[in-house]
């Protein structure tokens, strides 16, 4: 299908998916974190974590369905058979159950060998 010449009901079939990760413990950032008082002692001390701890989050969205947040393992190398069992098969396929009778168009944004391990 060429894009370009896709109506607005084209476009509503099709389903986002990326993954990102977050700080669970956002560290402050004194270049935009201010805090205004005449003295220290008008200000909270707050605890602050150095190296925060970080949690990779895989989710999918569309005009018609959102997939359920997918929490992927720490320090583990994501592969083509973990995306396809994990991923693809669970959150991924729900989330195209519940678009239309038309079915959805999944894009995908994906490491180039990756894609060509799964899709091909």
């Amino acid at each position: 299908m060429d894009k370009v010449n896709w109506t607005v009901d084209d476009w509503k079939r099709v389903l986002w998916s990326d993954e990102s990760p977050y700080e669970l413990f956002h560290p402050s950032n004194p270049q935009n974190d201010r805090i205004w008082a005449r003295d220290g002692t008008q200000v909270t001390p707050r605890q602050t974590v150095k190296f925060p701890a970080k949690v990779m989050v895989w989710g999918m969205v569309s005009y018609q369905a959102l997939s359920t947040l997918h929490i992927l393992p720490q320090k583990e190398t994501i592969n083509a058979k973990y995306y396809v069992d994990e991923i693809l098969e669970g959150p991924c396929i729900q989330a195209l159950r519940r678009t239309d009778e038309n079915g959805g168009i999944l894009e995908r944004k994906m490491i180039p060998d990756m894609s060509k391990a799964i899709f091909m």
